[in-house]
């Protein structure tokens, strides 16, 4: 018998092509570009952290969203009108899920940091959220993930699947809306996040999720 992937090689694989396409759409090189990189994620924010905080209270808090106003405000800048939900985590599974996206988002915030304090920026409290803490933090992440999936039903690991995918969408929409235009997807299968009581305001349109054609190496 085939062994079965463990939940975080399913969040991977699930989130791969989302994932890289958020990714390309983050390209910093002037202080402009990071305004608007910190105004789409701030309007990401506005209300996907708070409702993810309150599914799982234990693994998030409301604190990007204050870093984030920080760094706007000491760079001059306005604040874009927050990006609406269109699903809401209100289990543990779907917030466990859309955890998964912010959690992981402080690892490449560090990269991206590093690239925008060559530009002579200090202002980014919001990508060094955890600074020297991040690894530690990550790990105790995953190990809550381990657990959790020791708990779960496979249909509830599904739907953390779903609900990271469905975050990473929400994201590109408030990229999108910001002018920061991700490249297309390169997966050539797509399946819809299924309507739930736990992503209650899915819309077919807005919550796909790409799931790779080739498993990642």
């Amino acid at each position: 018998m085939a062994n079965t992937p463990t939940l975080l090689a399913r969040l991977r694989e699930a989130t791969r092509a989302s994932h890289a396409q958020l990714d390309a759409a983050v390209r910093i090189t002037t202080a402009a570009d990071y305004v608007r990189f910190l105004q789409a994620s701030l309007a990401a924010l506005e209300i996907l952290e708070p409702v993810v905080a309150q599914a799982v209270p234990a693994l998030v808090s409301v604190e990007r969203v204050p870093a984030a106003r920080a760094d706007l405000a000491e760079l001059h800048s306005t604040v874009l009108p927050p990006q609406p939900l269109a699903w809401a985590p209100t289990t543990a599974s779907a917030g466990l899920g859309a955890a998964y996206v912010l959690e992981g988002s402080t690892l490449g915030g560090l990269v991206i940091a590093a690239r925008v304090e060559a530009l002579g920026i200090t202002a980014t409290r919001y990508l060094r959220l955890r600074g020297k803490h991040t690894s530690r933090r990550w790990h105790a992440f995953l190990e809550a993930l381990d657990v959790s999936a020791l708990h779960t039903t496979d249909a509830e690991r599904g739907l953390v699947c779903d609900a990271a995918c469905a975050a990473f969408q929400h994201y590109t929409d408030a990229y999108r809306a910001a002018g920061m235009v991700p490249l297309p997807m390169t997966s050539s299968r797509w399946i819809r996040v299924p309507r739930s009581r736990s992503i209650s305001r899915a819309r077919s349109s807005r919550t796909a999720c790409c799931l790779p054609a080739v498993p990642p190496s």
